[in-house]
């Protein structure tokens, strides 16, 4: 009954679900049973006579069904995020039907990026500035305006005018600098769109800009490659600034999120609706299966290191700072969604900070829900660490979460929703092959077994499917999709069964996982005085070409992984005429060393005119050899003779004494690193090492192998002879064949000596 005596009105999903008698159903059927009433919702009503009337209601009593009142939050990035926030602005037709996906669906909508990425437009702006990524941020502001927000600020606006304003903005915040700047913003719209411009917006925009443009910090900034809407974002952001603002001064967590606030609330996607993360800058840490770390997000896109993501892990400069306000409206929320998107990249880090995850295990009321990749990434999901020749299925998502979120997955979702890969054409399944891109598979078993709901439903756009052989999420269908399913919930509570949400304080598959995840760290640079720190020490060597000075800053950015104190015995370069180059090429082919003698590295002439990998290659492992300084004191190499018979040959090296060592590693690290490389150490003779070659066999000296480690490490496209090494660790092991085994837990060592003790991790 309720409050005036009147008994509530039959629900038709309520009669539907008792008719089919849910309750006594078997968890697999529960499940076919919502995703059918979800199919009914996204698809044409099913022929049948006897039950055309029932379905027609349960879906009209579904659409009347509203959401407005409820407060939902997204967590992403870059395309899966703003795609379901209301399409993704970046392509080409998205202003023709611009107003869809989760905002029209919740008035009180919150999105949480991950403001880590370091490629592209938004790259080049933390490498230069001391600030959050900005990409994916505006991506997410632009997938978000609304007709009701454009309203509010230009009500005085003719109505065909607002709704042309997407494809205006599009046109504008999405403009990418070829070449030249702008004077003004209006310059890239024609006469009749000029017109349609409410002339607020024309003045906020140009003002913006104007702003950019005469900043005695951000006008010095070339514009090729940037979005312009990063660009406005930016002096946004730098705007609100308290004055006096000093140049390179950091801008604060309260400049950050109002430069934010302001841009959005200007172009129509509401105020205090979309939050970085963290204000703080941050770069992400990636670990692979094989022992090696690497640093960035771009990089663990372009470095291929053939073995899985085992961890990932952010370093926040002070350590992250969430704003109250986001998670306040977490704690509050009504529907949570993780977003389809980079699992690695932009999802496990928002978790990964304390104070989100706590928020979203403190919400028990929620409904949680777990948008699933249709595709597999590559450099994230490609590999799978249960099966190296296998890819990845949506159960992997989950244990990846598992094991990179403290706690686990336990309190943060507890819905899986992904699409119904049955209809998928062949043809289209081949196409998507073609670009090394294979679909995540929904193994509802394995993922109710994990203890999550797993629901399929056509959460992709049929027309793009249709027309153009894309599949990709529909942003309306999404909406859609969680639409039903909070109704539902409703549904089910009236029946007595609250199965859409299963148990949020389920027991932990598993105690360890997620116990040992690296947490959230804090680092003591930003990205721009790091590079001006290279920079700084660059200009102080000997340095002739003008080649390798443009290329030298580039080959550090993309390999943060450098250390500062790498640089610290190396004085310059110096570049040899390919006539007077004295190293032997016999061993080797490498145009460029490290001599000890003068701190120096030796470049040969022809090297300049290689292809630019190979010349980041040479550069690198010349910088590795670097590192040993002048760690041998003498070196030999002789026959091995047995009577009188030569059987192979003997390497020895003689190391300096402490107090005459100038290296990067101590005098102890040196001698683990040449056990580590088949070294022993003479008997008596603690400071002597050396190395038997049987017979005529080539060998490569400790020196050149630190080399190729260190540029291997960095990048295994480099140091080919390295990468052949390492991909013994993708071998099973077994004990019919010690020696294999033994290879392997040396190669493991190694690789961890280079994380630990060269680069630090």
């Amino acid at each position: 009954m309720n409050r005036k005596g009147r008994a509530p009105p039959r629900s038709a999903v309520v009669d539907f679900l008792e008719r089919e008698n849910y309750l006594s159903l078997e968890r697999g059927e529960q499940r076919a049973l919502l995703e059918k009433v979800i199919d009914l919702v996204l698809g044409p009503t099913p022929p049948g006579e006897d039950t055309l009337d029932l379905y027609g209601a349960m879906i009209r009593e579904i659409d009347e069904f509203t959401t407005r009142s409820l407060k939902a939050v997204v967590f992403g990035g870059g395309t899966g995020l703003s795609t379901i926030l209301g399409g993704d602005s970046t392509q080409p037709g998205w202003s023709e039907s611009p107003f869809s996906g989760l905002k029209e669906r919740f008035a009180d909508l919150s999105a949480v990026v991950c403001a880590t990425d370091d490629g592209g437009s938004s790259g080049e702006l933390v490498r230069r500035l001391p600030i959050i990524a900005l990409g994916d941020l505006r991506r997410a502001i632009l997938s978000a305006v609304t007709r009701n927000g454009l309203k509010k600020i230009y009500a005085g606006s003719d109505p065909g005018g607002i709704d042309a304003l997407p494809r205006l903005l599009q046109k504008i915040v999405n403009h990418r600098f070829a070449g030249r700047t702008l004077r003004s913003v209006s310059q890239l719209l024609t006469a009749s769109e000029r017109a349609l411009l409410p002339e607020a917006l024309a003045a906020y925009l140009e003002e913006t800009w104007t702003f950019f443009r005469t900043d005695e910090e951000l006008g010095a900034l070339s514009v090729k490659g940037h979005c312009l809407g990063n660009l406005l974002l930016l002096s946004e952001i730098y705007r609100c600034a308290r004055p006096p603002r000093k140049k390179g001064a950091v801008p604060g967590h309260r400049q950050v999120l109002k430069g934010i606030k302001r841009f959005a609330h200007n172009l129509g996607a509401g105020q205090e609706k979309i939050y970085p993360v963290s204000t703080n800058q941050g770069e992400l840490k990636f670990l692979y299966t094989n022992g090696v770390v690497v640093s960035g997000e771009h990089k663990s896109s372009v470095s291929r290191r053939g073995f899985p993501v085992d961890r990932v892990w952010a370093e926040y400069v002070g350590g992250p700072r969430v704003d109250a306000r986001l998670v306040k409206s977490i704690a509050e929320a009504d529907v949570i969604i993780i977003a389809p998107g980079s699992i690695y990249s932009s999802l496990i880090p928002i978790l990964q900070v304390s104070e989100v995850a706590a928020a979203v295990r403190r919400n028990r009321r929620a409904i949680k829900i777990l948008g699933a990749n249709f595709w597999v990434q590559q450099g994230e999901t490609d590999l799978s660490i249960r099966d190296l020749a296998k890819e990845f299925f949506v159960s992997d998502l989950i244990e990846a979460y598992d094991k990179n979120v403290a706690g686990s997955t336990t309190g943060l979702v507890n819905l899986v929703v992904s699409t119904n890969l049955k209809n998928l054409p062949a043809d289209v399944i081949q196409s998507y092959a073609l670009e090394r891109k294979v679909p995540i598979y929904l193994d509802k078993d394995r993922v109710d077994a994990l203890g999550f709901e797993p629901l399929a439903a056509e959460i992709h756009s049929l027309e793009r499917l249709e027309k153009g052989k894309v599949f990709q999420h529909d942003p309306a269908r999404f909406a859609r999709t969680v639409h039903t399913l909070v109704f539902l919930k409703k549904a089910l509570r009236r029946l007595g069964s609250v199965r859409v949400a299963r148990n949020q304080s389920r027991p932990a598959r598993n105690p360890s996982r997620g116990a040992h995840s690296p947490p959230c760290g804090a680092r003591d640079l930003h990205l721009c005085d790091y590079m001006k720190e290279v920079d700084a020490r660059l200009a102080a060597m000997t340095i002739p070409s003008k080649k390798l000075l443009r290329l030298l800053p580039d080959i550090f950015w993309h390999n943060r992984d450098i250390l500062l104190d790498h640089l610290k015995f190396l004085r310059g370069i110096r570049v040899v005429p390919k006539d007077r180059w004295l190293r032997s090429t016999v061993w080797d082919r490498i145009l460029a060393y490290f001599d000890p003698e003068d701190s120096v590295l030796h470049c040969r002439s022809d090297l300049l005119d290689a292809e630019q990998d190979r010349l980041r290659e040479d550069l690198l492992i010349g910088l590795g050899e670097s590192l040993l300084g002048n760690y041998a004191l003498r070196k030999s190499l002789r026959p091995l003779r047995q009577k009188g018979e030569t059987i192979g040959k003997i390497f020895e090296i003689t190391l300096r004494p402490s107090d005459e060592l100038r290296a990067f590693l101590s005098l102890d690290k040196i001698k683990e690193y040449l056990e580590l490389s088949r070294l022993r150490a003479a008997a008596g003779r603690p400071h002597v090492y050396r190395l038997v070659i049987n017979g005529d066999d080539s060998f490569t000296p400790p020196g050149l192998n630190f080399g190729l480690l260190y540029s291997w490490y960095l990048n295994n496209s480099f140091g080919g002879v390295i990468e052949y090494e390492t991909s013994l660790l993708k071998i099973a092991s077994s004990d019919l064949i010690p020696k294999l085994t033994m290879d392997q837990e040396r190669q493991r060592k190694l690789i961890d000596f280079f994380r630990r003790d060269v680069f630090r991790h």
